[in-house]
C-alpha cells in the first residue's frame, strides 16, 4: 500500500493535469499569499488552542480530554468532495 505522501503526490500530479482545477488552485494560493492569514497560524510548538465539540457520538469533548488519552492528532475535512482529504482518512 503506497504511503500518504506517495497518494497525495499523485492526487496533486491528477489534479494539475486538469488545466481547470490547476488554474482554479493557483489563483486561490495567489490570493491567499495577498492576506495575512498566516499571521493567525500556529507556529511550530505552539500549544493547540483549546476547544469544546461534539464527538460522533453528539458528546461534547475538549482538547483535554482527548489529550488525557494520549497524543492528540487535529485534522480538517472539508467534506467528501475534497479528493485530498479522502485520501488523508483512507
Amino acid at each position: 500500500m503506497p504511503m500518504l505522501i506517495e497518494r497525495l503526490e499523485e492526487q496533486r500530479r491528477h489534479a494539475e493535469s486538469i488545466a481547470e482545477i490547476h488554474d482554479a488552485y493557483t489563483a486561490t494560493l495567489a490570493e491567499l499569499r495577498r492576506t495575512p492569514f498566516l499571521e493567525h497560524a500556529l507556529r511550530v510548538g505552539e500549544p493547540f488552542p483549546d476547544f469544546l465539540l461534539p464527538n460522533a457520538d453528539g458528546r461534547l469533548v475538549s482538547r483535554d480530554d482527548l489529550l488525557a488519552r494520549g497524543p492528540m492528532v487535529a485534522t480538517f475535512f472539508r467534506g467528501t468532495w475534497c479528493p485530498y482529504c479522502a485520501v488523508q482518512l483512507a
